[in-house]
């Protein structure tokens, strides 16, 4: 018996690092934890900022993280780039510990299926902490996708970048984004 594989393999070396993790629904925050994304300022790529543009022009990215998670807040972005250049930050004012990260979409033909989350301790240096590829979604069913992965401390900033997704509408949407963990301890 013999197997012969044809083609590339285009991931760069640091990416081949990151532990890939299946994601499990979303069912709400484990007691301990917390949505910490409410609390962060939010920043998107320049690729994401060209075409994050709900119908009536104005930007809405930062509905992302206002906690709301229902069908009429959401951001929608046109999915051109995906991957490095096609990204979401938060980030805090003061170091956090993040564990796991929630993805809230309503319909599969223009849902994420891919991304990989990103942590930095300095605000400069992105670390890869976990990615998932190949996430399905239900048809048309506001819902929730989990990605829990090891404990990361003292976190000024968590990137999610998308690298796949339905556009079966020339387009992916992202309703919501949950970061959770344990905020900052309170200076005495």
């Amino acid at each position: 018996y013999e197997l012969e594989v044809y083609g590339t393999v285009d991931k760069d070396p640091e990416e081949a690092k990151i532990p890939v993790i299946s994601v499990t629904d979303f069912v709400e925050v484990p007691e301990g934890l917390e949505n910490l994304a409410p609390q962060a300022n939010i920043s998107i790529s320049q690729a994401m900022a060209n075409v994050a543009k709900p119908d009536d022009g104005s930007s809405d990215y930062y509905r992302i993280n206002d906690g709301l998670v229902n069908e009429h807040s959401y951001a929608r972005y046109v999915d051109r780039t995906q991957g490095k250049d096609d990204y979401l930050e938060f980030i805090w004012e003061k170091p956090v510990s993040v564990e796991q990260l929630a993805v809230f979409n309503q319909y599969s033909g223009q849902a994420p299926t891919g991304w990989t989350v990103y942590v930095t301790t300095d605000g400069e240096t992105w670390q890869g902490v976990a990615l998932t590829e190949n996430v399905t979604w239900s048809a048309e069913q506001l819902e929730g996708k989990l990605l829990a992965f090891q404990k990361q401390e003292d976190v000024l900033g968590v990137r999610l970048e998308i690298t796949s997704a339905n556009i079966e509408w020339g387009h992916y949407t992202i309703y919501e984004v949950e970061v959770s963990g344990t905020p900052a301890e309170p200076e005495e």
